[in-house]
């Protein structure tokens, strides 16, 4: 079994809260693990619910870089080192 690692829980550029676990984390958030280990991956910024996992604290400048979901569209992703617009 994994070591577990405290997770720091951000919502559209807000801080949430810091839980001892990425499995505890995602079940505040009301998602998956696996969408929680993809944003802890580095495979997107954000979740489609607005939410950004990390292992460390954010810095004020990184939380003001996240991008935001704003007005039904999932305002970026990357996959593969590519950026992508998605919408709901």
């Amino acid at each position: 079994m994994r070591a577990k690692k405290t997770t720091y829980l951000y919502k559209d550029r807000e801080y949430i809260g810091t839980f001892p676990s990425a499995t505890q984390a995602a079940q505040h958030a009301g998602e998956t693990t696996m969408v929680a280990r993809n944003v802890l991956s580095k495979r997107c910024k954000i979740t489609r619910k607005g939410y950004h996992y990390s292992y460390t604290p954010l810095s004020q400048e990184e939380i003001d870089n996240l991008p935001i979901r704003e007005d039904g569209i999932f305002a970026v992703t990357y996959r593969k080192g590519k950026a992508y617009k998605v919408e709901l």
